[in-house]
């Protein structure tokens, strides 16, 4: 997709918020992890290897069951259980106390490096984050998704980082 960046923008562009919480609610449920299917391994496999395959398999399979907490009875937007709700800025807002507390809102924030957006939070911090770097709000992935993606966040001098990785 081409670009005309010297064609003006329409007057009005009307523009809908894709996830706005105001975290009225948090509501603790219990979540089901799914394993993963285990890569399958091309080597040839031995009659004993074959045999125990096949025994595991028989196997039920146990469930993993967490806890987690759910922001405005909203099933895409899930917090470990560790966050607690205060006063904020502009009503409520999530505390984080523990130093790995997050807030996941799937499926928002997933877009190309073409597309536009923007991204708003008001933050008030505790931690003096020297040495250290607090994420805001982003949506990096993990190693197997190359860490693509964007995040707002605190570097270790307490200064505001932005990164887009794509």
């Amino acid at each position: 997709m081409a670009f005309n960046y010297e064609k003006p923008l329409p007057a009005h562009i009307e523009v809908q918020p894709v996830g706005y919480f105001p975290l009225d609610v948090i509501k603790n449920y219990k979540k089901e992890i799914k394993p993963r299917k285990p890569k399958k391994d091309k080597k040839k496999k031995t009659l004993k290897e074959k045999k125990a395959e096949a025994i595991k398999k028989k196997e039920p399979k146990k469930k993993v069951i967490v806890d987690m907490q759910m922001l405005d009875n909203n099933k895409n937007s899930e917090a470990n259980i560790k966050i607690t709700l205060t006063e904020g800025k502009y009503g409520n807002a999530a505390y984080f106390n523990e130093e790995y507390d997050i807030i996941k809102l799937l499926k928002i924030g997933e877009f190309e490096h073409h597309d536009p957006f923007s991204v708003s939070t008001w933050v008030s911090t505790e931690k003096d984050s020297i040495g250290s770097s607090q994420t805001i709000i982003g949506n990096t992935g993990h190693v197997f998704q190359y860490h693509r993606g964007w995040e707002l966040a605190l570097d270790s001098t307490n200064h505001v980082r932005v990164r887009f990785i794509h």
